[in-house]
């Protein structure tokens, strides 16, 4: 499995450490990227990655309340389904180690064979290696217990 991480605004994301853990669950960070919180930028880019041969998208980052929070609007722009079930998992998740989590807006869905996951600027670490071992199992055909 490969994907792509990328970083919406000034967040301070620990990008060695992530790779580490994707790679630890079988997942290959192709590279990290940084973003502007421009929605149609986001959603270009979204839209480009999910037409490679990427296994999962993640943005971190850009999920509040503030008026240049627009990841998830950049998100739904580009999936085709989305996925309630990883999205309540990440906000229920994130919401106990930052209790500005609550306030995160998390979209997760599918635009072809591609998932794109909006994880928050805060407690991201938290989920994330959860995540790619579950959409590891899943594309081996095996059901996450």
């Amino acid at each position: 499995m490969k994907g792509v991480i990328l970083i919406i605004g000034q967040n301070v994301v620990d990008s060695t450490e992530l790779m580490k853990k994707a790679q630890e669950n079988g997942l290959k960070i192709e590279f990290v990227e940084r973003l502007k919180r421009k929605e149609s930028d986001i959603a270009e880019r979204l839209y480009e990655l999910t037409c490679q041969d990427y296994d999962v998208v993640f943005t971190i980052g850009g999920t509040g309340i503030k008026d240049d929070d627009v990841a998830p609007e950049a998100t739904l722009r580009v999936v085709d389904k989305r996925i309630p079930g990883l999205e309540y998992f990440i906000f229920s998740e994130t919401v106990k180690s930052a209790l500005t989590g609550m306030f995160a807006r998390i979209v997760a869905g599918l635009r072809k064979e591609t998932f794109v996951i909006n994880l928050p600027g805060c407690g991201y670490d938290v989920v994330f290696s959860k995540i790619v071992e579950a959409i590891k199992l899943l594309k081996e055909g095996v059901e996450p217990n």
